[in-house]
C-alpha cells in the first residue's frame, strides 16, 4: 500500500509529510487507524536501520483519547495493511501487553536542517455571521430551540 506518508528527521525533530496518494490510504484504512499510524510514526525513532515506536495500546489510546479495542483493531489494520509490524510482548504475571515493538513501514528521510513548511492559512477573522447562532453570544444559545 502506497500511504502517501513519509517520516522526516530533521536532527532530534520528526514530522510526517503527506502527499495526494493520501487521500486514497486515509479512506482505505479509516480514520482511526491513519491516526494510530501518525501517532505511532512520530514517537518511533530509528534503530538498525527500521523505524521502531516502543510503546501499548493502552499508551497509544490515552493518547488518541478512544478505547484500547479500537486502537487494538486499528493496529491490525495497519499491520494487515503491512504498514506496522507488531512485536508484542506479554506481561505474565500479571496477563497484560507490556511495552511492545512496532516496526513502522514508511519511508524515512534524513535531513540535517529544519526546512521550513509552508505557511499555514490564518482564519479570516473579519467573517460575517451567516446564520443567527453565529451572531448570538454564546450565553444566548439554547441547543434545544427549534427556530432555527
Amino acid at each position: 500500500m502506497n500511504a502517501g506518508i513519509r517520516i522526516v528527521v530533521h536532527g532530534d525533530s520528526t514530522e510526517l509529510t503527506i502527499d495526494p496518494a493520501s487521500v486514497a490510504a486515509r479512506r482505505e484504512l479509516g480514520v482511526v487507524a491513519w491516526s494510530v499510524l501518525e501517532v505511532v510514526a512520530l514517537a518511533g525513532s530509528g534503530e538498525g536501520g527500521a523505524w521502531v515506536t516502543t510503546t501499548n495500546v493502552r499508551d497509544l489510546a490515552e493518547r488518541l483519547g478512544i478505547g484500547k479495542d479500537r486502537v487494538a483493531a486499528a493496529l491490525g489494520v495497519l499491520c494487515a495493511a503491512g504498514l506496522v509490524v507488531a512485536h508484542t510482548n506479554r506481561d505474565p504475571s500479571r496477563s497484560r501487553f507490556t511495552a511492545s515493538r512496532y516496526e513502522v513501514r514508511l519511508p524515512v528521510s534524513r535531513t540535517s536542517e529544519h526546512v521550513a513548511s509552508a505557511p499555514r492559512p490564518q482564519p479570516d477573522v473579519a467573517r460575517r455571521p451567516t446564520r443567527r447562532r453565529d451572531a448570538a453570544p454564546p450565553e444566548a444559545l439554547d441547543l434545544f430551540s427549534a427556530t432555527r
